[in-house]
C-alpha cells in the first residue's frame, strides 16, 4: 500500500498538484484522518514553528494519536 500523508490542507494541495493521475491522488490523505478523535474542520496538525514548547507538545500528541490510528488500520485484516 502506497500512502502519502500530509500535515495540513496546504501541504495536501501542494502534493496534489504533483500527482500525475487519479490513482496517485487516491494515495494522498491528511495524517489526522487516521486519528479517531479528529473531526471535520479539526483534522490538521497545526504548525508549531515559532511557538513555544506547548505548541510543539500539542503537535506531537496529535501526530502520535494519528499514527496509532494508522497502525491500527494497517494491522486490521482486510474486510
Amino acid at each position: 500500500m502506497d500512502l502519502v500523508l500530509c500535515a495540513d490542507r496546504a501541504n495536501l494541495a501542494d502534493v496534489s498538484r504533483l500527482a500525475g493521475s487519479k490513482a496517485e491522488l487516491d494515495k494522498l490523505a491528511l495524517l489526522r484522518s487516521y486519528d479517531p478523535g479528529s473531526s471535520p474542520g479539526d483534522d490538521e496538525v497545526p504548525d508549531p514553528w515559532g511557538g513555544g514548547d506547548t505548541e510543539f507538545d500539542r503537535a506531537l500528541v496529535l501526530i502520535e494519536q494519528a499514527c496509532r490510528g494508522l497502525v491500527g488500520q494497517l494491522a486490521s485484516p482486510p474486510s
